[in-house]
């Protein structure tokens, strides 16, 4: 599992590490930095924000591999121009000079955001378009109707009626009938359950769906 508010960074410069990691624990975060790549690769799984300081294009055609299947958002420390990397999605640039303070409060800002949109339930975290299976390294697209049921269940700690459900994702009347959410949970099943047949993740407990954490 990821840790909340918890950081990594990848850094040569020792001077660097030690400013930005006594800020960042002022601010009440968690931060762990590594000058090994293969250190650092072992410490990923836990928290979502990585700090990359790259230095040389070797060390970012490294990283492009490392990251291409990664969830975690990334903020890359460019420090010649002519590195340019293909990593798509959750990724972020700052060119040199950086000063500490005004870096460490853009870190927090990104961390919180990244905080408000991803939601983790067992080894998935739900994201406004996507799953992530952590453990398998999948990205699982959702559709809107899908995303939206989640989303939904996943506020609801107690569970949701079909009623609800269907009033909320559909904004359908408590007389509709209910074969088309029935056929949402199933495809659902498909996506996040090892077995759908026996499923532990989005189950039924009495009239209410629960997404179990």
């Amino acid at each position: 599992m990821k840790t909340n508010k918890s950081i990594i960074g990848f850094f040569k410069s020792k001077c660097i590490i030690n400013e930005i990691s006594s800020l960042i624990k002022k601010k009440g975060m968690k931060f762990f930095s590594s000058n090994k790549i293969e250190d650092f690769v072992e410490k990923m799984e836990q928290t979502s924000l990585l700090i990359i300081d790259i230095t040389t294009k070797k060390e970012m055609l490294k990283f492009e591999e490392i990251l291409k299947n990664c969830s975690n958002y990334v903020i890359f420390i460019m420090r010649l121009s002519n590195i340019k990397t293909n990593l798509l999605g959750n990724v972020h640039f700052i060119k040199p000079p950086i000063k500490p303070l005004d870096f460490v409060e853009q870190v927090e800002k990104i961390l919180n955001s990244i905080e408000r949109i991803r939601k983790r339930f067992g080894e998935f975290t739900l994201t406004p378009s996507e799953l992530i299976n952590h453990k398998r390294g999948e990205k699982i697209k959702l559709t809107s109707l899908e995303s939206k049921f989640l989303n939904f269940l996943y506020e609801s700690k107690k569970g949701c009626t079909k009623k609800e459900l269907l009033a909320y994702v559909w904004g359908y009347n408590s007389r509709v009938e209910t074969h088309t959410l029935e056929s949402l949970v199933y495809r659902l099943r498909r996506k996040v359950e090892p077995d759908p047949n026996f499923p532990k993740i989005l189950i039924q407990v009495g009239n209410k769906y629960i997404l179990k954490s």
